[in-house]
């Protein structure tokens, strides 16, 4: 799949030629997937300015704990840096619309499932998506779909493979068609029911739902048995510092 991570950077740092920015602005205007990729590539940098300043925050905390002769004045200093590093973060997170605030937040959690590495069972199925899975992998997510809404008219007991067509359809962006799939498995008690769950909060994120978000992300930060119980809590602590925690 083309990227345009360049010539992002190059807009977004204005380093491109009046033509070219001229040019880059029509684009965005009259290209849907380009638009949105740009989109995302702002999102994305923001997740990671936010983890920055997250992580300095962290490191002036562990400063102050580890010093024992700071004094009145040095706990002072450090209280300064804390709420100023807070402030920005928190100022970054609200000057942005509700809209990209979920975007970052969605940004910063989302992780692709990775795949199998290989398929047992049914050796026509573990064949057929094997194919299908390297399509998925490789991003050439249109032909995923195409193989795996064919092998699913095949399979239909497969929960695996239904659970890999929801991947396919979330990468798109078809998040409906991801939630309907999703829904019919979270249910199960093996990880694919965990994974189901994981990916059903994700997508209300991604909506705006951060009630919705939030309540099940955390039923998972409390289970310790679930497989995303540790990206559970790393993702409260980006929730809680966005307009979902309000």
């Amino acid at each position: 799949m083309e990227t345009h991570m360049d010539l992002f950077d190059q807009y977004i740092r204005g380093e491109l030629s009046r033509v070219e920015r001229e040019n880059f602005e029509r684009r965005l205007e009259s290209d849907t997937e380009f638009r949105r990729e740009f989109e995302q590539h702002k999102n994305a940098i923001r997740a990671i300015e936010f983890a920055a300043i997250k992580e300095k925050i962290s490191k002036v905390s562990v400063e102050a704990q580890r010093s024992k002769m700071i004094g009145r004045k040095g706990l002072i200093a450090i209280a300064a840096s804390i709420a100023l590093l807070i402030g920005a973060y928190v100022y970054t997170i609200n000057t942005v619309e509700p809209a990209a605030n979920y975007e970052n937040a969605f940004a910063s959690i989302h992780f692709k499932d990775p795949g199998l590495p290989t398929l047992m069972g049914h050796e026509s199925l573990s064949q057929e998506m094997n194919t299908m899975m390297t399509a998925y992998k490789q991003s050439k997510y249109q032909s995923a779909l195409e193989m795996g809404e064919a092998l699913l008219e095949k399979y239909p007991e497969s929960d695996t493979l239904q659970y890999y067509l929801a991947m396919i359809h979330y990468e798109m962006g078809y998040h409906d068609k991801a939630e309907d799939l999703l829904t019919a498995l979270e249910s199960r008690e093996t990880p694919i029911g965990q994974k189901s769950e994981w990916y059903l909060y994700l997508i209300d994120l991604k909506r705006g739902d951060c009630q919705a978000a939030m309540s099940g992300i955390k039923s998972i930060a409390k289970d310790k048995s679930h497989i995303f119980r540790i990206e559970a809590m790393d993702a409260l602590d980006v929730l809680e510092l966005t307009n979902c925690a309000q």
